[in-house]
């Protein structure tokens, strides 16, 4: 538009900009709800993950040693108290994006693995430690496809 030119040269539907702005703001709805979907499967993953003794790429975690089945009675790993797993927290992140929180204090060691004197504690992740596990990566996907469609 050439300087001084007039506004009327401009022509079209301008209610067709009212309805792409519609959209743009549906869709703009789309991570965060997506977020607070994926949480629920997320958090059901985890529940699983501790109920199998697998890590989130479905390794089994170590197993325990003699001794300490002994010791305590059971071989149930990281469940005997369910002090850990109670304190796992699946939250969507303002906007988008999800936290996954332990309160447990030992939630590290339990992650990485410890050593104390010569016994060597090895690591049973709850945690993804690489990729995003397929488990996570189902539930973050039919999040997004669900807030997609509503969306539409």
């Amino acid at each position: 538009m050439a300087l001084g030119a007039s506004v009327s040269a401009w022509q079209g539907d301008l209610s067709e900009l009212g309805r792409l702005a519609d959209s743009l703001e549906r869709l703009s709805a789309v991570p965060s709800r997506a977020s607070r979907g994926a949480v629920e499967g997320i958090a059901k993953a985890i529940d699983e993950q501790f109920a199998s003794g697998i890590d989130p790429y479905g390794h089994p975690w170590a197993p325990l040693k003699p001794s300490t089945i002994d010791k305590k009675g059971s071989d149930e790993i990281l469940i005997d108290s369910s002090a850990m797993r109670d304190t796992v927290d699946v939250r969507p992140a303002q906007g988008a994006g999800i936290t996954v929180t332990f309160d447990a204090p030992y939630a590290g060691f339990a992650q990485t693995g410890f050593t104390v004197g010569k016994t060597k504690v090895p690591p049973r992740p709850v945690l993804p430690y690489a990729e995003i596990p397929d488990t996570w990566e189902r539930a973050i996907s039919d999040a997004l496809d669900d807030a997609w469609e509503r969306a539409q």
